[in-house]
């Protein structure tokens, strides 16, 4: 492999990774994201409960 080549290479494996690290941390912040809202949510309804129905 010729050193042109092999920067050229390098430089569309990085590319790859950082699109691959990107969508590798985006997915789960968004799932904990929807799942702490959620999880929020009934927290605040079952405290509501609570209150209402000693």
């Amino acid at each position: 492999m010729d050193l042109p080549e092999q920067k050229n290479f390098l430089e569309l494996a990085s590319k790859f990774l950082e699109v691959f690290c990107a969508f590798t941390f985006l997915i789960p912040i968004k799932t904990i994201t929807y799942i702490s809202l959620i999880y929020l949510s009934n927290l605040n309804l079952f405290i509501y409960l609570l209150e209402e129905y000693p």
